[in-house]
C-alpha cells in the first residue's frame, strides 16, 4: 500500500477533508467508487513523464465517512436505471414503430397483389367471353352453312307398297283369340261365383243346425231345471209335513 495512501485514511478518520464536504458547491465533483482508479488527463502526462512514487498521493474515500460517496452510488445507481429505462422504452418505441411501417408495407404489398389479382381475373374473364363469342359465332356460321346446302335423302331405297291381306288376316286371329279369352275368363268367373254361392248356401245351412242344436240345449237345460225345481219342491213339502208331525 502507498504510504500517502495510508496518510489520507488516517487523517479522514479524524476529520473529512474540505473537497469531500456535503456542503460544498455542486461545481465540485466528488470521486466516486468507480471512477477512484482513474486518473485526469494532467495526471495521466504526469505519470507519463514521472514515475509513480514521486506524485501525490490521492486521498481514498471511505464509505462510512463520507456520505457524498454514498449518494454518489445511489445517484449512479438511479441514472443507470434511468439510462437502461429510456434505453428499454425507445426500443419498444421502435418496435412499434418498425411493427406499425411493417404493417403498413404489408398493406401496400396486399393492395397491390389484390389490385394484380382483380386485373388478372377481368382479364381472364374478357379472354373468356371472348372465347364464348366465337363458339357462338361459328356455332352459328355452321348452322347457317348447314341450312343453306340442298339437304339430299340419306335413307333406304324406296320400295313398293306391301300386300296388307296379310296383316289384315292376322288381326282378325288376334280379334278372335282376345274373345276366346275374354269368354274364358266369363266362364272362369261365373265358375268361381258358383262356388262362391255354394260356400256361403252350405254355410248358412250349418248355421241353421247349430242354431237348432242350441234351442234344444236351451229347452233341455230348462227342462232339466224344471225338474230339478219340482222335485226339491216335493222334498221339502215332505220336509215340512215331517216336522209338522
Amino acid at each position: 500500500m502507498p504510504v500517502g495512501s495510508y496518510s489520507a485514511r488516517s487523517s479522514s478518520s479524524r476529520r473529512p477533508p474540505k473537497e469531500f464536504d456535503t456542503s460544498l458547491p455542486s461545481s465540485a465533483k466528488p470521486v466516486s467508487a468507480e471512477g477512484s482508479g482513474s486518473y485526469s488527463a494532467r495526471e495521466t502526462d504526469q505519470l507519463a513523464k514521472y514515475p509513480r512514487f514521486l506524485t501525490r498521493a490521492r486521498e481514498h474515500m471511505s464509505r462510512r465517512i463520507h456520505d457524498a460517496h454514498v449518494r454518489k452510488a445511489l445517484e449512479d445507481k438511479v441514472e443507470r436505471t434511468k439510462l437502461e429505462l429510456e434505453e428499454l422504452t425507445r426500443k419498444k418505441n421502435d418496435q412499434v414503430y418498425q411493427l406499425e411501417e411493417g404493417m403498413m408495407v404489408n398493406d401496400a404489398l396486399r393492395y397491390d397483389s389484390s389490385r394484380v389479382n382483380a386485373a388478372e381475373r377481368k382479364k381472364n374473364a374478357e379472354y373468356l367471353n371472348l372465347q364464348v363469342e366465337e363458339k357462338r359465332t361459328k356455332k352459328l356460321r355452321e348452322v347457317q352453312e348447314r341450312r343453306a346446302e340442298c339437304a339430299g335423302y340419306w335413307g333406304p331405297d324406296e320400295k313398293g307398297f306391301p300386300d296388307s291381306s296379310l296383316q289384315r288376316q292376322m288381326c282378325e286371329d288376334q280379334i278372335k283369340q282376345m274373345q276366346v279369352n275374354q269368354q274364358k275368363r266369363l266362364d272362369s268367373r261365373y265358375r268361381r261365383l258358383d262356388q262362391e254361392k255354394g260356400l256361403i248356401d252350405n254355410c248358412v245351412a250349418e248355421m241353421s243346425l247349430d242354431r237348432a242344436k242350441e234351442r234344444e240345449k236351451l229347452v233341455q237345460h230348462r227342462q232339466i231345471l224344471l225338474t230339478t225345481w219340482d222335485s226339491q219342491r216335493k222334498i221339502r213339502q215332505v220336509m215340512d209335513r215331517i216336522d209338522a208331525l
